[in-house]
């Protein structure tokens, strides 16, 4: 995924990472909230003042957003998808497991577009890392929709999609 991070080129709206870098604060304040203490002596134990903390955030909020795309992007090309046996037979799996993520899982609706989103969303994050294992290793046969073509290859920025230099 490092490798092709090197080669991709990823826009951001500001607006996106702005709105990731508030998700991450609201998970650090429910966070610091749980522990019970105040945000300033969480601040002052962390050695960061509230902007720098922000700082930070935002430049793991455009890493990860940076991360995200690449592997949608990839899982496009190469025709990854997730079917709807898939996500019941994952749901099956977590829930026969016992683990916490079990516990959490038996509180909600199995069925939700939620859950089943996220659920899709992880398989396919798991199917595209396995894609991108196999292309590293030379191993990837034809893409999915581009004959002869490399298997990570990028729309032209007219497209107004991501670039894959390959």
């Amino acid at each position: 995924l490092d490798e092709l991070l090197k080669v991709v080129t990823v826009e951001l709206p500001p607006l996106l990472v702005d709105h990731e870098v508030e998700h991450m604060v609201s998970r650090r304040d429910q966070f610091v909230e749980r522990l019970k203490i105040r945000m300033d002596d969480y601040l002052r134990f962390a050695g960061k003042t509230e902007e720098e903390s922000r700082g930070e955030m935002a430049e793991n909020a455009v890493e990860r957003l940076k991360r995200s795309y690449a592997l949608v992007t990839l899982a496009e090309r190469e025709g990854l998808e997730v079917s709807d046996e898939e996500i019941d037979e994952r749901i099956e799996e977590i829930t026969a497991s016992g683990d916490d993520v079990a516990e959490s899982l038996k509180g909600l609706d199995k069925k939700s577009e939620e859950v089943r989103g996220s659920i899709r969303e992880s398989l396919l994050v798991a199917k595209s890392l396995d894609q991108l294992t196999t292309i590293a290793k030379g191993e990837a046969g034809e893409p999915a929709d581009e004959g002869n073509e490399p298997s990570i290859e990028g729309k032209d920025q007219e497209e107004g999609g991501e670039t894959f230099d390959s």
